[in-house]
Formats: structure tokens, sequence, C-alpha cells
């Protein structure tokens, strides 16, 4: 079988509970069904398209140490490499505006480097800017992340 030069992985807050016990609506790891090896020969970039959220997040603080959520957010992903975000170098995909979270579907995609190869789980995070989670309203929607994996040709 040829190795696709695209596609894309789909992932819920509430999937792989029973390896990942402590997933939360916005900070989340996915055991993927078949580990994936992206090889060594061509360059790969990864980019969020769409993300569903079962609320936009909370802007009253639940808990004595969260603080309500800014205007801004961004999604971390484990297996990118380090970005420039401010003054900051994060593993941040992209950044969203809060208020609007409960479906974006992303028509300009950003696509970063995967620096992982080999893997077989996916994290995804929701921060604040300052580094902090971001709060979603509990239910039981879980929180949707798709990610389209592509070959970068031109380096």
């Amino acid at each position: 079988m040829a190795s696709p030069s695209s596609f894309y992985v789909t992932m819920f807050s509430n999937a792989s509970r029973e390896i990942y016990e402590n997933n939360k609506h916005a900070d989340f790891t996915v055991k993927l069904s078949r580990p994936i090896d992206l090889g060594t020969s061509t360059n790969w970039e990864v980019g969020v398209c769409e993300v569903s959220c079962s609320s936009p997040p909370l802007e009253a603080p639940h808990a004595v140490d969260v603080k309500p959520c800014a205007d801004h957010a961004m999604i971390n992903c484990n297996l990118i490499s380090p970005q420039f975000l401010g003054d900051k170098t994060v593993r941040c995909m992209r950044t969203f505006p809060t208020a609007s979270c409960r479906h974006l579907e992303f028509r300009n995609v950003h696509y970063v480097p995967v620096e992982q190869r080999q893997f077989q789980s996916i994290r995804i995070e929701f921060l604040t800017l300052e580094g902090l989670h971001v709060t979603f309203e509990d239910s039981e929607t879980p929180t949707k992340a798709v990610l389209q994996f592509l070959k970068n040709y031109q380096r």
C-alpha cells in the first residue's frame, strides 16, 4: 500500500479513558488504534482543522487557583516542534477566540512541523495565553479535535 501524502486524525476527550483516567475536556490524551510511523525521508506538518467544545470556556472561576479565561486561548499538541507565541516558545498549533469555541472550522489551516516521527498517542491541551488550562462547563458532550497531517515536499 502506498503511503498517503495527507491524513486526518479525529480525537475525542472521552476516548482512551481506560488508559488516561485524568482526561478532561480541555486536556486529553488519545491512544490511536495503531502506531503511526511518518518515516524519515519526508518532512511532515500538522494543523488543527476543526474543534468542537461542549461550551465556550467559563468566564467565572470554579476554583481558587483557576483564573477566568482570557479572550484568546491556544491549542497545544505534544507532537509538534515548539513555536513562537509572543515572548514564549510553546508547542502551540493555533490560537482561537474563546467566545466562539463551541464549534470552529478553520478554513486557513496553520501547519506546523511534526517533531515526533513515530507515535501511538496524541496529547491535546487547551490553554490560556498565560499557560493555565481552559475551563469548560462540565457536559456529557466531549471535546473534539480534528488534525490534518500533510507531507511538506518543499523542504
